[in-house]
């Protein structure tokens, strides 16, 4: 099913293609096309990021992933065992 940006202001948001604010006629045209319109946060977020930000984000990655919580299950389940 292929709509012209056109159409679907009529159909969807009664009202004429024309009347519609720029940025609507924009996002009618990347609908139409079906590009996308959102934007990457990580990717926009990147080049403003500090040393301990980007430093911050790697360890709490660490701190979240199986490879750091299993051990520390395990090494807390042995200290309940030996006490």
């Amino acid at each position: 099913m292929n709509f012209q940006p056109q159409q679907i202001a009529t159909k969807f948001l009664r009202s004429r293609f024309e009347k519609l604010s720029e940025r609507d006629q924009l996002v009618l045209h990347h609908v139409t096309q079906r590009w996308h319109i959102s934007r990457d946060p990580k990717q926009a977020c990147e080049g403003s990021l500090t040393f301990r930000q980007r430093r911050a984000d790697h360890v709490a990655a660490l701190g979240g992933s199986w490879t750091l919580i299993i051990p520390f299950g395990t090494i807390g389940e042995a200290s309940v065992c030996f006490h």
